[in-house]
Parts: structure tokens; sequence; C-alpha cells
């Protein structure tokens, strides 16, 4: 049959509705059918919380984050190489989460800066996506080597070593008996 008219929901609140035709001839005699029809014009609520952006992640852990709708669908964490577009699936689920935990990340891929991505679809078709940059970190940096001490002025002693080669390297903490007394990090390889 040819349709009578459109209806565009696009305009509606979410929820449920009645839609109603009657047909009435020149006798003014009637007839009815109805329908309930369902209207979900929202996207799934996506947020990550952890890692946030700009994390570093050195272990494996817990993505955290929240993914809300009434009509759920699916949700899936990915991951890609920061600034690229190929991204390979984390884990997939086919219901809402119970916890703030999306998913127990075990399987860091190699270190590098990433975008993490949290994508969920509701059952008409709704999309959301959000997404946070970090970076995995699993190594720490070489051993300090060549470390050495001169003693100055009777009591007080210059501290020196090789420089470290790692690329991301924060800086230089010293410690005396496992106590930190360096307030800072510093760049330079020699501590007075």
């Amino acid at each position: 049959p040819e349709p009578v008219t459109t209806i565009d929901t696009g305009s509606l609140v979410d929820g449920n509705y009645v839609i109603r035709l009657t047909a009435t001839d020149f006798a003014v005699n009637t007839a009815a059918a109805s329908l309930t029809i369902s209207v979900d014009n929202t996207p799934p609520d996506v947020g990550l919380t952890s890692p946030s952006d700009g994390a570093f992640v050195t272990v494996p852990g817990a993505i955290k984050g929240s993914v809300t709708d009434a009509a759920l669908s699916a949700y899936a964490l990915e991951i890609a190489p920061l600034g690229s577009d190929l991204r390979s699936p984390i884990a997939s689920f086919n219901a809402a989460p119970s916890t703030s935990q999306l998913h127990n990340w075990q399987l860091l891929p190699p270190d590098g800066e990433y975008t993490l991505f949290l994508n969920a679809e509701d059952k008409v078709g709704n999309r959301a996506e959000t997404s946070v940059q970090i970076t995995v970190d699993t190594h720490p940096p070489p051993a300090l080597s060549d470390l050495d001490a001169q003693v100055e002025n009777v009591r007080d002693a210059l501290l020196t070593w090789s420089p470290s080669r790692a690329n991301d390297l924060a800086g230089y903490a010293v410690y005396r008996d496992g106590v930190r007394i360096t307030a800072t990090l510093s760049s330079e390889p020699t501590y007075r």
C-alpha cells in the first residue's frame, strides 16, 4: 500500500507514542487501527575517566568510564596510534556495564602515544564516541652508570653520573638512606 503520511519523529521527546489511523465512509461509519511506536533520538551517553586524557599507562589495569542508554545495543573500546585512523579492538560488549569498570585491560600495546576510543550504539542506530590521548610507557629508563662521589670542603659531596639516554626521561632524584633529598627532579647529571 501507498503511505498515507510520514511522521517526522526528530522533534519528538524520547518515549512511546500511540499512532491511530481512522477511516470514515460517507455515512460517517468509522474503523480504526492503532500501534505504539518508540521514539529514541538520543545517542548513548559515554565517558572515559581512567585512564584520563594525557595519562601515562605503565601497567595493565582497569579502563573506567560510563556508558548509559535505555536501549543500548553495544559498546566497544578501541585504540589507535596517535594521529592514525587504524584502530585495533580492545574489547566489545552487548550490555551496559554494571560498574564504572568498562574493561580489565591486560594486553597493552607497545610503548608509544595512542588514542583510546569508547564508542556505543543503541538499538535504533544512534551512536556516540569519546576518546582520550594516552602514552603507554611500560619500560623504566636504563640503569644509571658511572655514579661517582667526591668529598668537597670536608663535609660536602659532589655526585656525578653518566646522563641517561632515555628519550622520555623526566629528570633525576637523589636519595640518602632511602629518603629523597631533592625537592624537584633535576635535568643535570650532577648533585651538590
